[in-house]
């Protein structure tokens, strides 16, 4: 799911080389062969539409077209998008298929040519009642394997929390506009933030991507080593063990906004990531392709270069049920 999209991503064929695993079309979440669409309308190459992953040093080509789309599984009668745009992706900076969930229309070439989001197509249709959808990723590495949830038009209330809440207006800069204020970052009892940031919150990206000196303090509480050739905080099986024993968690405090020197405080609410929620495994591409099957532990910690870079990606999502209205 992406927060920050406006249209449905999908992977081609020529994502998938001789060079890559068999399994490449499994582990991409399979192909989409337009060849063999009838209803398939081709219009161009295009840049991926990245007004916010950019910055992050995401980048990469698409083939933009036209096609029936219907969501859920062959013969579930799900929801039905006639003639939606389809990005088609080969790079492998982003894997798998995303599903845009901006209200925001799409614009194909720069001129005069917008078309509505699956949401906004959604709503117009009277297949939702709201230009509204709530998120959560998922939490695999609890003993109930909490699932991720995707609602359209409103909000999952056995999955909302009604005392631990936060509503944001959203941000002005309609690329970032899911910002929040993080007031602390800590762990034990230790402070890992100096001062107040604003984040954003993209679920279209793994990562958390942090200042400098937050991934410093971090490195110093977990013992987390940077490998700069995969630019991935890479966890060994000792320290891992250790991470696991100690039952280590970060505290992520958010606010609506940074205090200003005449406010002592605001309203804040708390998010606990449990050691589990840092737990990842990278595998092709992110690690050598010469082992296309191995895969490393990480930490989705990443160097923040600037505010521009400062996320809240799908790791931050494990343990946050996000709700957000465009209406």
């Amino acid at each position: 799911m992406s927060s920050s999209g406006s249209s449905l991503w999908v992977p081609l064929p020529e994502g998938c080389l001789e060079s890559d695993s068999k399994q490449c079309p499994q582990q991409r979440g399979g192909l989409f062969n337009y060849n063999a669409s009838s209803t398939w309308v081709a219009v161009d190459l295009y840049e991926l539409p990245l007004e916010a992953e950019s910055s992050l040093g995401y980048f990469g080509n698409s083939l933009v077209g036209f096609d029936d789309t219907t969501l859920g599984r062959l013969g579930s009668r799900g929801p039905y998008l006639a003639k939606t745009v389809v990005t088609g992706i080969a790079s492998k900076d982003f894997f798998l298929g995303q599903l845009g969930l901006t209200s925001r229309t799409v614009n194909i070439s720069g001129y005069d040519d917008d078309y509505s989001s699956p949401l906004s197509f959604l709503f117009e249709s009277g297949e939702i009642p709201s230009l509204s959808w709530s998120y959560t990723a998922g939490a695999p590495y609890r003993q109930t394997k909490a699932h991720g949830s995707l609602t359209l038009g409103g909000y999952d209330a056995a999955r909302s929390d009604r005392r631990n809440k936060l509503t944001c207006k959203m941000g002005v800069d309609t690329r970032r506009d899911l910002l929040v204020a993080i007031t602390n970052i800590s762990t034990d009892g230790t402070s890992l933030l100096n001062s107040g940031i604003y984040a954003f919150i993209d679920s279209t990206v793994p990562h958390i991507w942090l200042p400098l000196d937050v991934c410093a303090a971090f490195e110093q509480a977990f013992g987390l080593v940077y490998d700069n050739a995969t630019s991935l905080y890479l966890v060994d099986d000792s320290l891992h063990e250790q991470l696991v024993r100690s039952n280590a968690s970060v505290t992520i405090s958010l606010a609506a906004s940074l205090p200003t020197e005449a406010e002592s405080e605001s309203s804040t609410i708390d998010i606990i990531l449990p050691y589990g929620a840092f737990d990842m495994l990278a595998g092709y591409p992110l690690v050598s392709s010469t082992e296309i099957n191995a895969t490393s532990r990480y930490f989705p910690l990443k160097r923040a270069s600037n505010s521009l870079q400062y996320t809240l990606g799908r790791a931050f999502l494990q343990e946050a049920y996000l709700h957000v209205d465009y209406g």
